[in-house]
């Protein structure tokens, strides 16, 4: 966790200099310049400008910049119309097969003592579910926070990135608001953890039926048996999965290259 909120700091500051240092530099010595144009060419005229008169030109100025400014990722980056569709349909689709792949059971644990064979299904839904049950205290705050952290990591932040991007390309918004939205999907992306958890279900399934059998003393391995195997619908937990990461890289990368090549 420390490793990425530096990072995300660090980043910060580097397009704080990078991208914005000399145009701000830049546009500030040109409007001063043009204030001054302006305000030489009037006094030249004859024309009495008061302080209220030169504020208001100003803040009227201002007010035309920022109206103009909310064009959106389609007017801004020069984005097509079939772009900006192809974006929506893979970013929904997306977002409801990985919620799918969440919701329903994609690998099974059977457990056998003697003649007795129990198998159950999981998903990273009801895995998620079952945490507190996994300690003695279910009630106990370490518990819960790894709960807490199962679910918002692995389920609400990479639809809350799939979110963000669909605001960003389908709202009109100012330059602004345009590098805030992208700033808050790239930290949701870099806290998501759709991949992490699809690779660590893979190995987990095939560790289970290991850690098993070392639970069991060498002379009773026949007593007690773990196997797993994982269903046909692990599918869709794969699809959502790739999906998600994939549409969300091409949209974040087309989004900075849009947002930062016009700063």
């Amino acid at each position: 966790m420390m490793s990425l909120l530096s990072t995300h700091v660090i980043l910060h500051f580097h397009r704080r200099v990078h991208y914005h240092g000399n145009t701000n530099t830049n546009t500030n010595n040109n409007n001063i310049n043009t204030s001054n144009d302006s305000i030489d060419n009037n006094l030249e005229a004859g024309d009495k400008l008061s302080a209220e008169t030169v504020s208001q030109a100003v803040s009227h100025t201002n007010d035309d910049n920022n109206e103009a400014e909310k064009w959106g990722m389609k007017s801004i980056g020069g984005i097509s119309t079939g772009f900006i569709t192809l974006a929506i349909v893979s970013i929904l689709l997306s977002m409801v097969i990985y919620l799918a792949g969440v919701i329903v059971n994609s690998f099974e644990v059977t457990s056998t003592r003697g003649a007795v064979s129990e198998s159950t299904s999981y998903s990273i839904t009801s895995i998620g579910l079952e945490i507190p049950k996994a300690y003695i205290d279910s009630t106990h705050i370490g518990t819960r926070f790894i709960q807490a952290m199962w679910f918002f990591l692995g389920v609400v932040i990479p639809l809350w990135c799939s979110f963000l991007f669909l605001i960003l390309y389908t709202v009109p918004l100012s330059k602004v608001w345009m590098e805030r939205i992208f700033n808050m999907a790239e930290i949701a992306f870099a806290w998501s953890c759709a991949e992490v958890l699809l690779l660590s279900t893979i190995f987990a399934v095939l560790q289970m039926p290991i850690f098993g059998d070392g639970l069991v003393e060498n002379d009773c391995t026949a007593c007690f048996i773990i196997t797993t195997r994982i269903l046909p619908e692990f599918a869709i937990l794969c699809v959502g999965t790739a999906l998600n990461v994939t549409v969300n890289v091409w949209l974040y990368r087309k989004a900075h290259s849009v947002i930062y090549h016009k700063v």
